[in-house]
């Protein structure tokens, strides 16, 4: 079976299940934020979970440890079962779609925005002001450094990128000076 309709499935499971209590499904995005950021930061963690070799409770036993105080418990159980059916190794896209679905739900937006430099606060606000009046809808906004882009952004709204750097603006002319 496809992968990405499975976590799928069980991300609107669980999404189902919070929807019912709204307080619990805000408590569910927390959780998997939180999960999403360790599993980021930790390839260790990941493939540990991903791994056939390990047993199952050995699985459950080092989330219980790390997570154990920090987790709800309905989150833990949702991991717990993810891990009876033997599907911890597409915990990862289960947790983005939980997190997609819950954006989708608040009417939240995504976007991304790379800069050469870190953004200050004052522009940050700036920007976020002007994409939610842009979009009508509140912003999530994620920004990165990429001295590469040597200056201007580029933007990334819904898989879409608007590049709007100098490096995208160089390769651009390279290619009109290529074609004349």
């Amino acid at each position: 079976m496809n992968a990405a309709l499975v976590s799928v499935r069980y991300a609107s499971a669980l999404f189902k299940a919070g929807e019912k209590d709204g307080s619990l499904l805000e408590t569910l995005d927390r959780d998997c934020r939180l999960l999403l950021d360790s599993l980021k930061q930790s390839k260790e963690l990941e493939s540990f979970l991903a791994s056939p070799v390990v047993k199952p409770q050995a699985k459950k036993d080092i989330l219980n440890k790390a997570f154990g105080g920090k987790l709800h418990d309905y989150t833990l159980r949702f991991l717990e079962l993810l891990i009876n059916n033997n599907r911890a190794s597409i915990l990862k896209y289960t947790l983005m779609d939980f997190t997609d679905m819950f954006r989708s739900f608040r009417g939240i937006k995504k976007v991304k925005v790379i800069t050469a430099i870190e953004l200050t606060d004052t522009l940050r606000t700036e920007l976020l002001n002007i994409l939610e009046k842009q979009y009508r809808c509140n912003v999530e906004l994620e920004c990165k450094v990429e001295p590469d882009i040597i200056g201007g952004m580029i933007l990334i709204v819904d898989g879409r990128q608007a590049d709007g750097s100098v490096s995208g603006q160089l390769r651009a002319l390279k290619k009109q000076l290529m074609i004349n």
